[in-house]
């Protein structure tokens, strides 16, 4: 049995498609199955004025559960984190997870969807001396999709194309304190920068995908893959509050605070990496009727940094 089940790394700062198109198809009846997989990301992340690369590791894992009448239930978990130091002075710490669902229904060679994920990204980073300068960057993201695939083969060639409409949302707060020496007042200087945004875009993404059989034996196969997205934002709102302090601190005198507060409306538009895509590399090795062997490679395209992941999985399928 050949089943098109690869999981994707799934970019933390980007929605990828790869789930969502090739989850709930397969070039056979798929069954039951558990998905473990062991997943490297490569991301940037601006401390002040510099873009500083770092390298999560972690874990996903997915149940897929096969429903009479042609219907389909997913859920998925994933765990990432990392530990990194910059230049031996800029401490970094990441933490993401997030939770996903899906159900799906087939029509023959056609597969209707919907899909909800939730997320929880935690970063952190401390500088300078004595780590008195500190950035702390939290993100909490929901995203509802529904999408279309339509899925057919031609000898060991198979082929999926799915469309599909997607709403996020997303609060991110970003707080920053850093430490400086003013010479004229002859004292510290504090300063902490607080903004909280919140977030809404709706997308429309599409996606292309073709894979290749090699049959080994009855129950040995060897398939290859690719596919490319492409996703284009349709509107987006930002709603953004920002508070800034100031604290003077010397020895020999009583500490002062100056305190700052902007408060911003709602801004309609579009913002950064409005339309974006995303290609895969993908393999599966069949080891039996019931174990696979998986490896997959995803970019990001048109984005500002063009992130990339890779992971290796397995899978059992009951």
């Amino acid at each position: 049995m050949a089943t098109i089940s690869v999981l994707s790394s799934r970019l933390l700062t980007k929605p990828s498609l790869l789930f969502l198109s090739l989850c709930f198809v397969s070039s056979t009846v798929s069954a039951n199955s558990i998905n473990v997989s062991s997943d490297h990301l490569t991301q940037y992340r601006n401390i002040v004025d510099i873009g500083l690369k770092i390298n999560p590791v972690g874990e996903s894992v997915t149940l897929s559960f096969e429903l009479p009448q042609k219907w389909q239930l997913s859920l998925d978990y994933q765990q990432y984190s990392d530990n990194s130091t910059y230049n031996r002075v800029v401490n970094n710490h990441v933490d993401f997870s997030s939770f996903g669902a899906g159900v799906s229904h087939s029509f023959d060679e056609l597969t209707v969807a919907a899909y909800y994920s939730y997320s929880k990204d935690e970063f952190s980073s401390q500088w300078g001396r004595n780590r008195q300068s500190e950035q702390l960057d939290n993100t909490k993201s929901s995203s509802f999709n529904a999408s279309i695939d339509y899925a057919w083969d031609s000898g060991n060639w198979f082929f999926d194309a799915s469309l599909s409409g997607q709403y996020n949302r997303n609060n991110n707060i970003n707080i920053l304190s850093r430490q400086v020496f003013n010479e004229e007042l002859q004292a510290n200087i504090v300063e902490t920068l607080n903004q909280d945004n919140d977030t809404t875009n709706t997308l429309v993404n599409s996606s292309f995908m073709v894979a290749h059989l090699w049959p080994l034996n009855q129950q040995q196969n060897i398939m290859l893959g690719a596919l490319f997205s492409w996703s284009y934002q349709l509107s987006g709102d930002e709603q953004n509050t920002t508070t800034s302090t100031r604290a003077i601190t010397n020895t020999n005198r009583t500490r002062t605070r100056i305190r700052h507060t902007n408060i911003s409306g709602i801004n309609n538009g579009l913002n950064g990496d409005d339309n974006y895509g995303q290609w895969v590399l993908y393999g599966t090795y069949d080891i039996s009727a019931s174990w696979m062997f998986e490896l997959d490679f995803s970019q990001n395209i048109a984005t500002d940094n063009n992130e990339h992941a890779y992971s290796i999985a397995l899978s059992y399928n009951f």
